[in-house]
């Protein structure tokens, strides 16, 4: 909920309660959750941005079907730079007096737009940075009523987000300095999102520059709720992130994240013992760390540039992303 007072000159809007989770099956359960009271058969008014074109047309034509000929009238329609600009003016037109409801739209969406009652934004896929982050989140309550925002994540989305600005700097010719920045500004939108106990806007405020005091978030944001609700153990892990820094090194080839967490968790899978790395003398090294954590921990380690990772696109009918470290 908004806070009274908030200087202009600060990044803290005050207002949201953010959330970052893991994608897919609670998605549409969120969008329902605002959609209102149904005794009073009010539609929530909300924003979801997504990374592409074809995801913001998949989306709309998902939700409107899912929403169709429910006890709430849902009206969804999608927004994006390909469109005439009749079309995104029209789209636009209807949002603003309230005809839609919902607009899926790209971040060509919002610039200039000050709609006051938007209940809700949700990224459906990963910002490139938390400034586009912050922005974005910042059209959500701006008549000062409670309002929220989630952010749908998971590592894969990074991945194919770091993949796009490569394939796009290679085809525009970007420099090498430019390139460098949105991959840096990439990294530290990951980190925000694989972050489980700071407080959102302690994390979002730092970026900027600029001191918050946890206690005034109120469990508004997803950590400080689960801090309050759980009990965690802190850890010294710089041994074991050592190890995994040279077990990736010693391996000596282009082996993706899954595999590297497998051999150092000591796993005996058929690709481990194919490769031969049961034996080899990193194997398990991470044994006393669960594969999530394991995870968590070879993450940390790329987004703070200790090791890198590259991406490439599968040949095959998806056109999946892969990735492998170096």
């Amino acid at each position: 909920m908004r806070e009274a007072g908030i200087e202009a000159a600060s990044f803290s809007s005050g207002q949201d309660f953010s959330e970052s989770r893991e994608i897919m099956d609670r998605f549409t359960e969120q969008l329902g959750g605002t959609r209102g009271a149904s005794s009073r058969k009010r539609v929530q008014c909300g924003i979801v941005y997504c990374l592409s074109r074809g995801d913001c047309e998949r989306v709309a034509e998902q939700l409107n079907e899912l929403f169709k000929g429910g006890p709430i009238a849902l009206l969804v329609r999608h927004y994006h730079a390909s469109m005439s600009a009749e079309d995104r003016e029209r789209v636009q037109r209807d949002w603003s007096m309230g005809h839609v409801q919902v607009i899926v739209a790209t971040i060509a969406f919002g610039m200039g737009i000050n709609k006051p009652d938007v209940r809700f934004v949700i990224h459906y896929s990963l910002p490139k940075s938390l400034e586009g982050y912050h922005q974005e989140t910042g059209r959500a309550g701006r008549d000062g009523r409670e309002a929220h925002c989630f952010l749908f994540y998971t590592y894969g989305d990074a991945q194919k987000t770091r993949h796009m600005l490569k394939q796009s700097a290679e085809e525009t010719g970007t420099p090498p300095a430019q390139l460098k920045a949105n991959l840096d500004s990439l990294s530290c939108m990951i980190e925000y999102a694989e972050e489980q106990l700071e407080c959102r806007r302690v994390l979002l405020l730092r970026h900027f520059e600029e001191a918050f005091n946890p206690e005034a978030c109120q469990q508004t944001c997803d950590n400080c709720k689960r801090r309050s609700q759980q009990v965690f153990e802190s850890r010294d892990v710089t041994d074991l992130a050592a190890k995994l820094v040279q077990l990736v090194q010693s391996l000596g080839q282009q082996s993706s994240g899954s595999y590297i967490v497998d051999v150092f968790k000591g796993s005996k899978s058929k690709q481990v013992l194919k490769m031969g790395h049961d034996t080899h003398p990193l194997n398990g090294c991470g044994f006393s760390l669960n594969k999530v954590d394991a995870g968590r921990l070879l993450k940390q380690l790329l987004v703070q540039h200790v090791m890198r990772e590259e991406t490439f696109r599968h040949d095959n009918q998806h056109g999946t992303i892969g990735s492998y470290l170096v």
